[in-house]
């Protein structure tokens, strides 16, 4: 079954080790902090690891601020930048996309069991997001476990959004069947949230699209 991210070996354009560079003096920053606090390492904003990937990137541009569907481009790729935590098997949530002019729509669906539906109306919203980016498109997520900080790297096949399909559903979300595949991570809709979220499973660590940065 085609999947619509697919975990991918760290792009070339990626110097890791200036980024591993960059991750030590962000994290010995606050090391003291994690430390007496008992607390897992992690990036110290989202902005930060933008900015600490475009500095990994040569020639690439900081575009999020102006720019809501991508961070980082360079040439014809475009780049998705995140920060996640790992505490036990599944990772907290990245957003992948919020649709709220849809919100009333979208609890009468939850309501009716009408899952096809719901679905099709985020995969319309994704198409459009991507639709007027002709370029290759990456995630690139820093995943945070205790003291460690990695990178992991997922390619969007927008071609296989037309494949998305749910599997299962509870009266708040419903499961998506072949976003990801399930051994790495799963992506869930929500009702009350409006959003398609990812989460990544603790196995995708041992992936080759991972790396330990710290």
């Amino acid at each position: 079954m085609a999947t619509i991210l697919i975990p991918c070996k760290i792009p070339k354009f990626v110097n890791l080790d200036v980024l591993k560079l960059f991750v030590s003096k962000d994290i010995l920053g606050n090391k003291e902090y994690f430390d007496e606090q008992k607390i897992t390492y992690t990036i110290s904003n989202p902005k930060k690891a933008e900015w600490l990937m475009h500095k990994s990137i040569k020639g690439s541009k900081l575009i999020g601020n102006g720019n809501k569907n991508l961070d980082i481009e360079l040439d014809k790729i475009g780049i998705d930048v995140s920060v996640l935590t790992l505490n036990r098997n599944i990772s907290n949530e990245k957003s992948l996309i919020q649709n709220f002019t849809t919100g009333n729509e979208l609890d009468m669906l939850f309501l009716n069991n009408d899952c096809e539906e719901a679905v099709d109306i985020f995969k319309d919203k994704l198409k459009k997001k991507y639709q007027c980016i002709s370029k290759e498109i990456y995630y690139l997520i820093f995943i945070c476990q205790k003291n460690n900080i990695y990178l992991t790297s997922l390619k969007l096949c927008c071609e296989n959004i037309d494949d998305m399909m749910f599997s299962t559903r509870t009266r708040q979300n419903i499961i998506i069947n072949n976003f990801i595949d399930n051994k790495f991570g799963q992506v869930k809709l929500y009702k009350s949230k409006k959003r398609l979220e990812l989460r990544l499973h603790k196995d995708i660590l041992h992936h080759e699209s991972s790396v330990r940065l710290f």
